[in-house]
């Protein structure tokens, strides 16, 4: 999903998604700070759907069936767009910039349920 940023000199608008490109059941932000990586694990029936909104960093997603990994850059400044991630995947984010904060929107195809969490740590092998 990727939609065009509108730049003017007063600023810029940009849409990130329309209601028919995303399951919503929770709507959340994530920070991670200088050096340091959030996640390491997969879920077995929600879909999430990042966008860097502030800093540059990475998403690894690991298929933990058969092990395909695949990184993508995150990045609020320039290529802000929705990076989805199935059932399955295990995702971490990096932030490899030394001096600021990364920041995500996440969109979660449902709300967290802490009776039944969803929510499976992945280490690769």
């Amino acid at each position: 999903m990727k939609f065009p940023v509108h730049r003017g000199t007063d600023g810029s608008f940009q849409e990130l998604a329309h209601n028919d490109d995303v399951e919503f059941g929770q709507l959340s932000i994530l920070t991670v700070n200088p050096l340091c990586e959030r996640g390491g694990h997969y879920h077995q029936r929600k879909v999430e759907w990042f966008c860097c909104v502030k800093g540059t960093g990475i998403i690894e997603t690991i298929n933990v069936e058969d092990g395909h990994k695949k990184t993508q850059l995150l990045n609020g400044f320039q290529n802000r767009q929705f990076i989805e991630v199935l059932p399955g995947f295990s995702h971490t984010i990096i932030n490899r910039d030394p001096h600021s904060d990364l920041e995500v929107l996440i969109i979660i195809s449902e709300k967290f349920d802490p009776e039944s969490p969803d929510t499976f740590k992945y280490k690769e092998e």
